[in-house]
């Protein structure tokens, strides 16, 4: 454990601790992709009741995001 920290202190931290990285999305298309497939499960659901239509798109965005 004390190798791990050493080796981990000789580095700066803006490379390892979380402080450092930035919040913002780096690509567009990651956020455009989501809203899109958010917006076809709408559109595939809108004559569903809310709850299942709120479910699918719950179920498609999380099987998006695993796969990814």
């Amino acid at each position: 454990m004390k190798k791990a920290a050493k080796d981990l202190m000789s580095k700066s931290p803006k490379h390892w601790t979380k402080a450092f990285f930035g919040c913002q999305c780096k690509f567009d298309m990651v956020d455009n992709d989501i809203c899109e497939d958010f917006n076809f499960s709408i559109m595939e659901g809108r004559y569903r009741s809310i709850i299942t239509m709120l479910e699918e798109i719950r179920v498609r965005l999380m099987t998006r995001i695993v796969k990814k």
